[in-house]
């Protein structure tokens, strides 16, 4: 988490690329996500989500997903699932963009891989018109996987 910078309006965007595949319990889930409006205490934990994720037992398994994580850190964190869009699979060691964009309850997740056959622009989106009106911090998360992230944009939206 970026502490210090709490934004209500936000515009995130970020290279990612992973560089290494863990399995930590017996569900495979592989996340690199953006996270907003983070409200993180000693006893709750409460962000929303965007990004990328391989869901075991889904088919396909890749996933653009815009999300609500919460719970007690550090025990695993619950998941509220707004909206998960297929998308390609995604090799290691390849770069991916993720773009977030929330603005008032509204949250668009874009993510932008090399296209394929089955989606020759390589665009994927997942949005929510969800999401509570508040500041908080913003950040970066993953799970199940390691990550170098290159060339991260964050903004803030002023009226």
């Amino acid at each position: 988490l970026f502490q210090g910078l709490e934004m209500t309006d936000v515009y995130m965007r970020v290279t990612a690329i992973s560089t290494d595949v863990s399995n930590f319990d017996e569900e495979d889930l592989r996340q690199l996500f953006l996270v907003a409006r983070v409200d993180a205490q000693a006893d709750s934990y409460e962000a929303y989500g965007c990004g990328i994720e391989v869901v075991e037992g889904l088919d396909p398994t890749q996933k653009t997903t815009a999300l609500k994580f919460s719970g007690p850190p550090p025990d695993s964190l619950d998941m509220e699932i707004y909206q998960r869009t297929d998308r390609a699979e995604l090799q290691e060691n390849v770069e991916i963009e993720i773009e977030l964009e929330l603005r008032g309850s509204v949250m668009t997740c874009t993510a932008t891989q090399n296209p394929s056959a089955q989606n020759p622009s390589g665009v994927t989106v997942a949005t929510t018109s969800s999401i509570p009106i508040k500041s908080g911090y913003v950040g970066l998360h993953t799970r199940e996987t390691k990550a170098l992230f290159k060339n991260l944009r964050i903004c803030e939206f002023r009226e």
